[in-house]
């Protein structure tokens, strides 16, 4: 339920990461987020490894397996830290490469090991930007028309208690 505001209309908790990963560059890598920016590649690189949440073909299971295993103790702010730790490894392939060959990198088998991972784990991150994504829960986001009618006349509601569980969350 947390990862839904990726994949809903608008897709807000996308742009959420897109926005917090462009302030860590921002901070941290300004060349390289200037050199992004200008090729407009930020989107075509981070959508792909958080709609699949680092769960596709060229990426070794076991890695995939990982960087889960990390989200489901800490929380989903890991995606962001490795997108992240990704391009720092990766900066200065990434500013002698076009739109086209950084897209493909990060495509192939090389751009992701158990270091970066690893490494995630290790590095200080600007908390501030990062705690916008350590839950992309938003309660103010609509459960489908449908799902809200299927729950009207239950006994309880689970969008309600969804709703309490991210409020003691948030306490």
């Amino acid at each position: 339920y947390y990862t839904r505001s990726l994949f809903i209309p608008d897709l807000p908790g996308y742009v959420k990461c897109e926005k917090a990963l462009n302030s860590l560059l921002q901070l941290h890598l300004p060349r390289l987020q200037k050199y992004l920016e200008s090729l407009g590649c930020l989107t075509a690189i981070l959508s792909p490894w958080l709609h699949c949440l680092f769960a596709y073909p060229n990426i070794d299971p076991k890695i995939t397996f990982y960087i889960w295993d990390l989200f489901l103790v800490k929380d989903f702010s890991i995606f962001l830290k490795v997108a992240f730790m990704i391009c720092l490894v990766h900066v200065e392939k990434f500013i002698a490469s076009d739109f086209i060959e950084i897209v493909e990198f990060c495509k192939s088998n090389d751009f992701l090991n158990e270091s970066i991972i690893r490494a995630c784990m290790y590095t200080k991150m600007n908390e501030a930007i990062l705690k916008d994504c350590q839950s992309l829960f938003d309660g103010s986001l609509p459960i489908s028309s449908e799902q809200r009618e299927d729950t009207a006349d239950a006994s309880f509601n689970v969008y309600d208690i969804i709703q309490d569980i991210a409020n003691d969350e948030r306490q």
